[in-house]
């Protein structure tokens, strides 16, 4: 039971590395974007690594790498009731923070599958790229959690 806290609390991480993206960026907005990619990149392969590390090899990697998740989980459906049933982000901590989840990922997201969504929709929707980050950084930590599961298994 202990480690499921300690799984769902780890999976504030993506938010905390949010909201000090959020910082440099409006400290120094000039700041290629290729950085920005280049950050979610490492971002997302330290995500994988910490699931590895977190993992238990007797137990199921689905299972971890969804408490993992599950804050993410979380800020999506945020996100996605704000986004699609309002029309308008909340101005508030929850409405703020629940985009600052996604943020470090952003740039990525839009480099390796911008001009995918764009072929479904000419309209550009940030709600797509939020749910694509959450199932890679899902996807990538059930991929530490069973290659910890095979490593010790």
């Amino acid at each position: 039971m202990k480690r499921n806290g300690i799984l769902a609390a780890a999976g504030l991480l993506p938010l905390a590395a949010g909201y000090l993206v959020n910082g440099v960026m409006l400290v120094v907005p000039s700041v290629p974007g290729g950085i920005w990619c280049l950050l979610g990149g490492v971002l997302l392969i330290l995500w994988g690594r910490l699931a590895y590390g977190l993992a238990d090899p007797g137990r199921s990697a689905l299972l971890q790498a969804f408490l993992l998740s599950a804050v993410g989980l979380g800020m999506l459906a945020l996100v996605l009731y704000q986004e699609l049933a309002r029309g308008a982000y909340w101005s508030n901590l929850v409405g703020i923070g629940s985009q600052l989840y996604f943020l470090p990922f952003l740039s990525l997201a839009s480099l390796l599958f911008g001009g995918l969504i764009w072929l479904v929709d000419p309209v550009i929707r940030v709600w797509p790229f939020y749910l694509l980050i959450w199932v890679v950084l899902f996807l990538t930590a059930f991929l530490g959690c069973r290659v910890k599961g095979r490593a010790n298994g």
